[in-house]
């Protein structure tokens, strides 16, 4: 375990101290409800990052720096702009037109959100992805911020009952014809477009989004859920350039701790009143342990955008299928098949049209039956702790549907910048791309062992 020697008045511990339980340090195993540590850990491959990943050093290193800069001011004090302001700057916006607030987690950013959709005030419709592809607290932190009933709630299907993945236009369609039932009926639509589902999709298609959108501006507002954080620059000025509300978060894709979360969107048409409701948010959710978080994550960001992206598309032209191929040699995985993201915009071949999240059922070696949702979460736990076979991290289990009255969950590996950062900045890059594969292979094949172990 990498050795870091606390400051005066600084615990890693801090980080982890949050209003949701899941974050907090067991004291008996001494990790959280996703088997993190509070403290770096050079030894676990960190191939989970669709779910959580434990700090890294530079992000500790950042964390104790700030905080000896902070710790003297009263916490009513301390000034937000510079996190704010940093973060605005590495996804190159212009702080004179975005406005941007900062949340402990995306689930709250989400709600800050919803929350700008509501003070438009009328009957409201919300659209959304399934809660097993976003996440089960999502729907309701929407609903309450908006303020509507279950009834007013329009799920989004990615997938048929028996999980397998819908196409495309059929969930488009299935939103169109929604939506202007909704608009019939008088009443003005939030429409969530999940930019980066838990298995890696977007839901709905972003050209139908923008179709629909434009077609109603006054009665269509758009939140993007780009919490996995899966995508460009480029692609991110243009969501919010559209006038479309963009949540991120640190913790998934960046790999900075869990959790953190932001709100971005232009300050034009966001009156006072929502901007002093919005601070006033802001001021009561970003304690310590969540300021400290996002420094952390925008110590990874800074690491991220500054690596050359020119070489970015052809290291993933790469990786994939090397990675779906080092999946494929396991009998015991079922590949869910990934292609390149379809966004049907302006695509001009940036990097997040390449696959990150590579999702795969597990089943048993005798009998060929999938693992349950218990078998599944305790190789997932087991993974990080030390055994035979290398360390790591896997995405924690998600549900894909049912298969015959059989649950369908699966694992994912994830490509996050922690693990292409290193590649696109060594002098050898080869080399470095190869050592990144032994390790996917060396962790599949502990998954694996400990499958034929059950």
């Amino acid at each position: 375990m990498s050795s870091v020697i606390p400051i005066a008045n600084f615990s890693p511990l801090w980080l982890t101290q949050d209003r949701d339980t899941r974050l907090h340090i067991d004291p008996l195993s001494g990790v959280n409800a996703y088997g993190v540590a509070a403290m770096p850990d050079s030894e676990v491959l960190e191939w989970g990052s669709a779910t959580a990943s434990a700090i890294s050093l530079d992000g500790l290193k950042a964390a104790e720096q700030w905080w000896q800069v902070q710790h003297q001011r009263d916490e009513e004090k301390r000034d937000l702009s510079a996190l704010r302001e940093s973060l605005l700057r590495e996804c190159e916006l212009d702080r004179e037109d975005l406005w941007c607030g900062l949340y402990p987690s995306g689930t709250e950013g989400l709600r800050a959100a919803a929350l700008v959709c509501r003070g438009e005030g009328g009957d409201k419709r919300l659209f959304f992805c399934q809660e097993e592809e976003t996440g089960r607290r999502v729907p309701a932190a929407l609903q309450q911020a908006l303020g509507i009933s279950e009834a007013d709630m329009s799920p989004i299907c990615l997938r048929a009952p028996s999980g397998t993945i819908r196409s495309l236009g059929a969930v488009d369609e299935q939103l169109r014809v929604g939506v202007m039932h909704a608009l019939g009926q008088g009443q003005r639509v939030v429409l969530v477009l999940t930019e980066g589902t838990k298995t890696g999709r977007i839901v709905p298609g972003v050209g139908c989004v923008r179709e629909l959108s434009q077609a109603y501006p006054e009665r269509i507002k758009v939140i993007v859920d780009a919490c996995q954080f899966r995508l460009s620059n480029t692609r991110l000025q243009r969501y919010v350039r559209w006038g479309w509300l963009v949540v991120v978060t640190g913790s998934k894709f960046l790999g900075g701790p869990p959790f953190s979360g932001a709100l971005l969107m232009m300050r034009q048409g966001l009156g006072e009143r929502m901007r002093q409701r919005l601070r006033a948010l802001e001021a009561e959710l970003m304690d310590r342990a969540a300021q400290l978080r996002w420094v952390a994550a925008l110590a990874e960001l800074s690491q991220w955008r500054a690596v050359p992206k020119a070489a970015l598309v052809p290291l993933l032209e790469r990786l994939v299928p090397r990675i779906n191929r080092a999946l494929a040699e396991h009998p015991e995985f079922i590949v869910e098949p990934c292609s390149l993201l379809q966004r049907d915009d302006e695509d001009d071949g940036m990097w997040d049209s390449y696959p990150t999240l590579f999702p795969f059922e597990v089943r048993r070696s005798q009998g060929g039956t999938r693992l349950s949702l218990e078998a599944l979460q305790a190789v997932f736990l087991q993974l990080p702790r030390s055994g035979e076979g290398v360390r790591g991290r896997l995405g924690q289990p998600v549900m894909l549907g049912h298969d015959h009255g059989e649950p369908r969950w699966a694992l994912r590996l994830c490509l996050g910048a922690r693990l292409l950062v290193p590649i696109l900045r060594h002098e050898q890059s080869a080399l470095a791309e190869t050592g990144c594969l032994d390790q996917c292979r060396s962790l599949l094949e502990r998954t694996a062992d400990l499958v034929r172990k059950l």
